[in-house]
């Protein structure tokens, strides 16, 4: 594959979207893939990571327009950037062009469209429309619902801290870090507020810290970037400190340190979710607004407590006061484990590997399609299958097709490989609750292995579309193809109903699978 990133880091934005895009910059280059940043200026670190890990990086101009959150989403303002991009060459050809940034949507990815195959976006907000193929949202709390009226009817959306783009050494710590919890007093404190920290909220932190009653019981590390404009003042702040802090850049081990902390004070950005990997409880600081619902969203489900900045004198002190014995850690610790394992990024890229190979996806079924499905249906090796064994009319299929298509409970998909139709799927009885029915058949036909690409297709469709919580399936008990199949997709055997069906004049049972989303997102197949 040829994949292009279009990424920025500033002392506006911080570093985190370039190094969340190197993450699976990474792990598509381990697939095999030629990768290319396009980026206004990133300081000589910053553009040294990048080539380190074997990546080509094409700086264009900073024109001197907003990149954070609140940036201006016009055409004029975006067709300069449009330009610079273009002018590089690399998104030419290119099989996927990645977008993570504030001051892009719908507009400049429609204008790059012909330039590339595919276009993922990595947002945060869902504040403003895009056109793409796939989107990745990775904040807690957030919902593929949240994306539909934002994005195309076909575009994919991966939703929540499970698909948190992080380096790989977060998943390997994670084992290690979370058998050592809890088993001594807390005394190891992390501070690590990002990159940049360009309105040195650190030296605030360590100010109070110094003053507080407690901090006796802590050894503090800091951890800051090379180019954090605040370095060296907080350097000679830490030195001051009784007992010293020590203040750490260019961290090798980034993942080995957290595994090694009890308590961490850090920012809501990307370095919460390396957090969550490894159990690390966390005393939260917003460092800008687009931070705050993933801030609150942590605190609600246990994994942090929240600082408030505007009293930072007293809550810092009294809310550390609550995790001295270490009592009030443990929940903190469980919950947030449970929040994400760290194997996002692999699984992203072989997602999108998989639709460059394969090139399967689902569509809705039209009218257009009624012939061939009714083909497929009433071929003998997939009617035998069926409940319904005999021939359907085309009578009988077109009112069917009227009824299931106008059901809002019903999604009727074809799937095709490389735009050739090669299967039929449905979900029906969708629930409020987000629970459907699923049945497939391919295409007589069709080449081998055409059965697994429109299962995983259509799984993808299920919790990345629909937003479901389960699929169930079901297999008549002689149909051992469709229970291998089953098995083979990762779902769950939950029982079988005895003599449920009448078939040909004899009794057959149900085989009843059920298959949740986190278990198809927490692929099994996906090895560091």
């Amino acid at each position: 594959m040829k994949i292009a990133i279009r990424a920025d880091a500033t002392q506006l934005i911080g570093t985190g979207h370039v190094m969340r895009c190197l993450a699976l910059a990474n792990n598509l280059n381990r697939l095999g893939a030629e990768v290319s940043f396009i980026a206004r200026p990133v300081g000589a670190q910053l553009a040294s990571l990048i080539r380190a890990n074997g990546h080509a990086l094409h700086e264009v101009p900073d024109d001197g327009t907003s990149t954070g959150p609140a940036a201006e989403q016009v055409w004029p303002v975006q067709k300069q950037d449009f330009d610079s991009v273009v002018s590089a060459k690399l998104t030419h050809g290119a099989d996927w062009l990645i977008v993570d940034h504030y001051g892009l949507d719908a507009h400049w990815e429609k204008a790059l469209r012909p330039h590339c195959a595919r276009l993922l976006v990595i947002d945060d907000l869902a504040n403003r429309p895009h056109n793409a193929d796939l989107l990745l949202d990775q904040n807690l709390g957030r919902r593929a619902a949240d994306y539909r009226s934002l994005v195309p009817e076909a575009c994919e959306v991966f939703a929540g801290p499970l698909h948190g783009l992080l380096r790989p050494e977060f998943a390997q710590a994670r084992p290690r870090s979370l058998a050592q919890r809890g088993k001594n007093r807390p005394s190891r404190l992390l501070i690590t507020l990002g990159g940049i920290d360009k309105n040195n909220v650190t030296g605030k932190l360590l100010d109070v810290l110094d003053r507080s009653p407690a901090k006796a019981q802590w050894t503090i590390s800091v951890v800051m970037g090379a180019q954090a404009p605040w370095l060296e003042a907080v350097k000679e702040q830490a030195t001051r400190m009784e007992p010293p802090a020590r203040v750490l850049t260019n961290v090798p081990d980034m993942a080995s340190l957290m595994a090694e902390s009890d308590l961490a004070i850090g920012a809501a950005g990307g370095t919460a979710w390396e957090r969550c990997v490894l159990g690390l409880p966390t005393l939260m600081v917003i460092l800008a607004e687009n931070q705050r619902g993933a801030a609150i969203a942590l605190e609600q489900a246990g994994c942090t407590l929240n600082l408030d900045m505007d009293l930072i004198q007293e809550d810092l002190p009294q809310k550390l006061a609550l995790l001295t014995d270490g009592i009030a850690l443990r929940p903190m610790e469980q919950a947030c484990s449970s929040i994400t394992d760290g194997m996002g990024a692999p699984r992203l890229a072989q997602h999108m590997l998989d639709l460059t190979d394969g090139n399967c996806r689902v569509r809705p079924m039209c009218q257009q399609d009624l012939a061939q499905v009714l083909s497929w249906r009433n071929h003998p090796e997939v009617r035998r299958y069926m409940r319904t064994q005999h021939e359907i009319t085309l009578a009988e299929h077109g009112a069917w097709f009227e009824r299931a298509s106008k059901d809002p409970a019903n999604r009727l998909l074809v799937a095709e490989i490389d735009g050739i139709p090669a299967g039929f799927v449905q979900f029906s009885k969708i629930s409020a609750e987000g629970v459907a029915d699923w049945g497939f058949y391919n295409a007589p036909d069709a080449p081998h292995g055409t059965g697994s690409k429109l299962g995983k297709a259509a799984l993808n469709y299920a919790f990345h579309r629909l937003d479901l919580h389960k699929v169930c399936g079901q297999a008549l008990g002689f149909n051992e193809g469709s229970i291998r199949f089953h098995r083979k997709l990762g779902f769950t055997q939950e029982g079988i109903l005895r003599d449920q069906c009448l078939i040909a004049g004899s009794y057959q049972p149900l085989v009843c699978f059920g298959m949740l989303s986190h278990e198809w997102l927490n692929d099994r197949h996906i090895q560091l």
